[in-house]
């Protein structure tokens, strides 16, 4: 059982970092499309 546990353990954590590392690409990714709107929009008038 021990060696189960320790095998999810490392998994589970792997997971994370990978939902961590999703989650602030699409951070930044929106963060770069406002930019851009506001690049395009001041670019218009």
């Amino acid at each position: 059982m021990g060696i189960f546990t320790k095998k999810w353990e490392k998994t589970r954590r792997r997971e994370q970092e990978r939902r961590r590392r999703e989650a602030m690409a699409a951070t930044i990714d929106m963060n770069f499309q406002s930019d851009l709107l506001a690049i395009f929009e001041e670019n218009l008038f």
